[in-house]
């Protein structure tokens, strides 16, 4: 199921959004009036489309462009009339559609489920980018502990390996946890 979060202050269009939303796809819908309030939201939850409802694109401020950098959702902004080429151009580099409403229901329902096909080919790429960091983060844990054995127990490289390894083998525990035990042995 999608998170959608709809920011509009104005019941009626959030109203004809939600119904368009959920008879396109199966989603849970999240309401802000304000930007301030979708980032509370945007803190909470992982959206995979965010709806902005705008009279003009050009009076969104671009604080809110730099509000969407922070999550991989789709974003589009609804607006009454078609902006200027600038604006639609300044707004696609930073990864944001603008859907004039004269484009009709048909396209908008094709641009939820494009925006949406989007946030989940980012969010693959996110999860391999995390399980890399998490890699780098215990290599960087585990060198630092082989770093204290070799300073304070004056053991080889080659013995501080393995005594992390045997460690974690023989107490059923990741070499992580054995590297966090030794940082915190000598206070680190």
């Amino acid at each position: 199921m999608e998170q959608v979060l709809i920011i509009s202050n104005n019941s009626k269009v959030i109203d004809n959004l939600s119904q368009l939303v959920l008879t396109s796809i199966s989603a849970q819908l999240y309401f802000a009036d304000t930007l301030s309030e979708a980032e509370k939201y945007l803190l909470k939850y992982d959206f995979s489309l965010i709806i902005v409802v705008s009279l003009a694109a050009n009076k969104l401020s671009f604080e809110f462009a730099s509000l969407c950098s922070k999550t991989n959702a789709g974003v589009m902004i609804v607006v009454k009339n078609e902006p200027h080429i600038d604006v639609f151009e300044e707004y696609s580099r930073q990864g944001i559609y603008i859907f004039p409403l004269n484009m009709g229901k048909r396209m908008f329902i094709n641009s939820i489920h494009l925006l949406t096909s989007i946030h989940h080919r980012f969010s693959i790429g996110t999860s391999k980018e995390q399980k890399l960091q998490k890699k780098i983060d215990e290599i960087r844990l585990v060198d630092r502990a082989k770093c204290l054995l070799i300073q304070y127990d004056q053991m080889s490289e080659e013995e501080a390996h393995h005594f992390i390894e045997k460690q974690a083998m023989d107490n059923r525990v990741t070499r992580k946890d054995i590297a966090q035990k030794i940082l915190d042995n000598y206070n680190l």
